[in-house]
C-alpha cells in the first residue's frame, strides 16, 4: 500500500521552514506522496508554489494538489505553472483539480462562481493543448516547458456532483473512469478507501468522483472520498494534529 501525507499549507501560523522540514521528514519516514489543500479566500500557502518548494527539499516523494481550484485560475498560466513544477521536480507532480463549492474563493479571484463548471470544461482543453506545445490564444510559440512524461501531467479530477464530465473517454485529457481509489491520495475519515456509492446503489453526496490522465505511469483514479484530515500536527502521524487540520480547513 502506498501512503501519502498532507502538507500543512492551510494551517494558519505555519511558517515556511516548517513546510520544508515537513516535506523532508515525510520523505525520510517513507511516505509515498505529499499533498496540498487549495483555497483562495483563506490565509493558506499557494498549492503549486508549496509543492515546488517541497520538491526542491526532497528527491523521490510524489507531489499532489488535493485539490486545486482550477476555474479560479487563468488556464494558460496554470498549464505553464504545473509543467514548470513537473519539470523542476523531475516529473513528480500529479495535478488534482476541482471546481470547488465555496463562492468566496471565486469572489476573491475575480471569477464567476456560477459558470465555473462550463468554463472548466473549456479550460481543460486549453491546458492540454498548452502541454502539447500547441498554439493557444494566438501565441506563436509554446507557452511553457513540456511535461516530463510526454505531453500531459497525470490529472485527477474530483467533484461532489453526480454529473460527470461530458468529455468522452480518450478525449483531450486522455482520461478514463477507474474503479478503485488511490489509497495514498484519498481516504475516508475512518482511514479506509471505499466505493462512491452507499449500500443499495444510492449516490452519497459526500463522495467524490475522480478521473485520471492516461499519461500517468500507473492508472490512478477513483470513486472515493476526499479526506479533509490529511494534514497533521507538529509531527507526522499525530492524531491531535489530524483533528486540528480538520478544524482549521473544514470550518474556516
Amino acid at each position: 500500500m502506498k501512503i501519502g501525507i498532507g502538507i500543512p499549507n492551510v494551517i494558519p501560523g505555519t511558517d515556511g521552514e516548517t513546510i520544508l522540514e515537513w516535506a523532508r521528514r515525510a520523505e525520510a519516514r517513507g511516505f509515498f506522496g505529499l499533498a496540498t489543500i487549495d483555497r483562495v479566500a483563506y490565509p493558506s500557502y499557494e498549492s503549486l508554489i508549496t509543492l515546488a518548494a517541497a520538491g526542491a527539499a526532497t528527491e523521490r516523494v510524489e507531489l499532489v494538489t488535493n485539490l486545486l481550484l482550477g476555474p479560479t485560475r487563468n488556464p494558460v498560466l496554470l498549464a505553464k505553472e504545473a509543467a514548470s513544477v513537473d519539470q523542476v521536480s523531475g516529473g513528480r507532480l500529479t495535478l488534482g483539480v476541482a471546481v470547488g463549492t465555496r463562492e468566496d474563493d471565486y469572489l476573491a479571484a475575480g471569477q464567476d462562481f456560477h459558470t465555473r463548471g462550463k468554463r472548466w470544461d473549456e479550460d481543460l482543453e486549453l491546458i492540454h493543448r498548452a502541454w502539447k506545445g500547441e498554439s493557444v490564444n494566438g501565441a506563436t510559440k509554446p507557452v511553457g516547458p513540456p511535461p516530463v512524461r510526454g505531453d500531459a501531467i497525470p490529472l485527477l479530477i474530483g467533484g461532489m456532483s453526480t454529473r460527470r464530465s461530458s468529455e468522452p473517454s480518450g478525449g483531450a485529457s486522455g482520461g478514463r473512469w477507474a474503479e478503485r481509489a488511490p489509497r495514498w491520495a484519498v481516504r475516508s475519515p475512518s482511514g479506509s478507501a471505499r466505493r462512491g456509492r452507499r449500500p443499495g446503489g444510492r449516490e452519497s453526496p459526500g463522495w467524490s468522483r475522480w478521473r485520471t490522465s492516461a499519461s500517468a505511469r500507473t492508472p490512478r483514479t477513483v470513486a472515493g472520498p476526499i479526506s479533509r484530515t490529511t494534514t497533521v500536527g507538529s509531527d507526522p502521524g499525530s492524531p491531535r494534529g489530524c483533528r486540528r487540520g480538520r478544524r482549521s480547513f473544514g470550518r474556516p
